[in-house]
């Protein structure tokens, strides 16, 4: 291990380093960082993937990656619009070049928008349960998840909020935008509808690593509920395509390309049990009493799966002529990474 890294002390996030100038970021339980990012030295220039949950944790992203490659960070990408991956942005140097798809940035501009006069209004310190990452449809109460991550993220907002100062990405791309450096090159490339409308990766060739924000979860249930997982599946295919040696997940530890399959394999059930629960009278009660399947039940975040899954079956149900009387919120109500 480096001994720069040995030197990196972070309540937020530790340091993996996954080949000479690239280093993973991961969450630390109880930190503020909630999701992980990605540092990469380009030779004449430092970048970095994904600026976490807080500005707090972020000035440590910023230190840790100047320390690392010895220079200031110039490069910044948001994989997605979610507020887990961008509130950072603020921490890096004015004149630092943010980067995302132009999907992403048009949801920046809304619908984070939306979530952050929600979070203002709505989540203070008498408010007992969080809301995490995505477009909020309504403000009812919201359903607890994993104690450590609720905690962490409640008091990452709040702690946030008083000096959150937004920065939407000055650079945009459609569907691939290459970065030279004088010592590696890179590639981003944009996905459409595998967990937002609008989704980016980090691509490094020569090491074959991947960054793939919440197109991966390891270890943890996906938020499924702005994704069909028909197309999830679909986009984890094309990221498979690259054979990737390492992949750094938008939550939970460094993974392989075997998550990838282990991802496919998650949501190819969760269809086949919608298209079951579909079928059945009060289809959505009965998904919210169904179990988790057994593989899966040491993974974080389980009340994604309920939420997910209930959402799937929305969708069979109109796919099939089905009329489902059910307040909207009912499903949507649930928000989480």
């Amino acid at each position: 291990m480096s001994s720069i890294i040995q030197m990196i002390s972070s309540k937020h996030f530790q340091v993996e380093q996954l080949a000479n100038g690239v280093y993973a970021v991961i969450h630390r339980a109880g930190g503020l960082a909630v999701a992980n990012a990605c540092i990469v030295n380009l030779g004449n220039q430092a970048l970095v993937f994904d600026t976490l949950l807080t500005p707090q944790a972020a000035i440590d992203l910023n230190l840790a990656a100047e320390a690392l490659t010895d220079q200031t960070v110039t490069l910044v990408v948001n994989s997605h619009y979610h507020s887990d991956h961008t509130w950072g942005n603020q921490a890096f140097a004015p004149d630092a070049d943010l980067i995302s798809s132009e999907g992403t940035r048009r949801m920046l501009i809304s619908n984070a928008i939306d979530d952050y006069r929600w979070y203002k209004e709505n989540l203070g310190d008498h408010y007992p349960g969080s809301s995490m990452g995505a477009t909020v449809w309504t403000a009812q109460p919201r359903v607890e998840i994993d104690a450590v991550l609720e905690k962490s993220f409640t008091q990452g907002i709040q702690e946030a909020l008083p000096r959150l100062r937004f920065r939407h990405p000055n650079l945009t791309f459609e569907k691939s935008l290459t970065l030279h450096g004088s010592d590696r090159t890179v590639q981003l490339i944009s996905f459409n509808g595998g967990h937002t409308l609008s989704d980016a990766v980090l691509w490094i060739p020569d090491e074959r690593i991947l960054a793939a924000g919440d197109l991966l979860y390891t270890g943890a249930h996906p938020y499924q509920l702005e994704a069909d997982p028909r197309q999830t599946i679909n986009v984890l295919d094309q990221i498979a395509a690259l054979e990737p040696k390492f992949i750094i997940p938008g939550h939970g530890p460094v993974g392989t390309s075997r998550d990838l399959l282990i991802m496919q394999g998650y949501l190819t059930a969760m269809i086949s049990k919608a298209e079951e629960l579909a079928r059945r009278e009060q289809p959505l009660a009965a998904a919210r009493r169904a179990k988790i399947p057994a593989a899966y039940q040491v993974w974080q975040l389980g009340s994604n799966y309920t939420a997910s899954l209930r959402r799937m079956v929305l969708q069979v149900a109109r796919e099939n002529g089905l009329e489902l009387v059910t307040p909207t919120q009912d499903v949507l109500d649930h928000i989480v990474i």
